[in-house]
């Protein structure tokens, strides 16, 4: 097979858009594999069916295989009995996975395979070319409303002209320079100050809401589900911070 193939567009879109098959099925019908199809479909900015939607399709119609006659009459009306389901338990139990959490997780119970995959990765370096090509297949699709924490562009508002390098430092002194969550006391690098509000504009309403100092790794946690962290330091954020300095 050549290193490119080359496909039509509309051949593509007739497949995928109006057909509704799965890019697998094209592969299969083009003689090409499925990963190939992917990149055509970027290259020729095809929008790609989200994941609940694709699995959705493949369990429709024909294509759920409970539908077929041979896969029912295999299945239907048939359990596994407890003692089965026992076994089944049985020989899944503390198989380590990479996902699992404590002792299941395979990384806890092979340490060394930590440093046997850092040792496989070390030294390889990808080229210019390769980096290009990676950026230019990535681009735009992580960014703006593509992007999973994506709130609105809330990122780009101005902060309160008050919320200086002075008020910052005022802050770190204020906790020892060490960060409110974890206690790391700073190194290299000065702690990010954190709007508990999460409001920018804090010190310009008038208002004074709390401001913490947080290290890089706590300051990224807090960016996740936010009504958690509002709730979690909202006391001290609305009785204490300000009281004591």
């Amino acid at each position: 097979m050549p290193k490119y193939m080359k496909i039509e567009k509309e051949i593509i879109e007739e497949l995928y858009v109006t057909e509704k098959c799965s890019t697998y099925d094209i592969a299969t019908a083009l003689g090409t594999n499925d990963e190939t199809i992917r990149k055509r479909m970027i290259e020729f900015n095809i929008n790609r069916r989200k994941q609940n939607d694709a699995t959705k399709l493949a369990m429709s119609g024909k294509r759920n295989p409970m539908k077929r006659a041979e896969v029912r009459k295999k299945f239907i009306g048939k359990h596994c009995s407890q003692e089965k389901k026992e076994k089944i338990a049985y020989k899944q139990r503390g198989i380590p996975r990479y996902y699992a959490r404590g002792e299941n997780n395979i990384f806890n119970k092979r340490p060394e395979l930590r440093k046997i995959i850092a040792e496989k990765m070390r030294g390889k370096t990808k080229t210019t070319e390769e980096k290009i090509k990676m950026s230019e297949r990535m681009r735009g699709r992580f960014a703006g409303e593509n992007h999973p924490m994506w709130k609105g562009g809330i990122s780009f508002e101005p902060y309160c002209k008050r919320f200086n390098n002075s008020i910052k430092e005022m802050i770190r002194n204020t906790y020892g320079r060490k960060c409110y969550l974890c206690g790391k006391h700073e190194i290299d690098k000065k702690h990010a100050i954190h709007h508990v509000d999460y409001n920018k504009n804090t010190l310009c309403n008038g208002k004074t809401w709390g401001l913490i100092p947080l290290c890089a790794a706590c300051h990224a946690k807090t960016q996740g589900p936010r009504w958690h962290w509002f709730n979690l330091l909202g006391n001290y954020w609305a009785t204490t911070y300000w009281s004591e300095i």
